[in-house]
């Protein structure tokens, strides 16, 4: 489900998915239950921070692994022989 800001989503399921595409920044969400008989609990809310991607950081790991999987590589080659 798509997040729409500033307004109410009502479902009957007791789940609630959140695209995980949200763009960077502080989003607050409010979750208020409504019972059959029309009563509503008192608002609880939550503040969530979504960091940028770490692209650079997702680049340096990879390299890395690469270079330790080439060490592991050679270490195996030097015990071998």
């Amino acid at each position: 489900m798509r997040p729409r800001f500033d307004t109410s989503q009502v479902t009957a399921s007791p789940l609630l998915v959140v695209d995980a595409g949200l763009a960077p920044g502080r989003y607050r969400f409010r979750l208020v239950v409504e019972a059959e008989g029309g009563r509503r609990s008192r608002p609880a809310e939550v503040v969530v921070s979504v960091l940028p991607a770490p692209s650079a950081w997702r680049r340096f790991i990879a390299s890395l692994r690469r270079v330790l999987s080439a060490l592991a590589r050679w270490w195996v080659s030097l015990a071998e022989s």
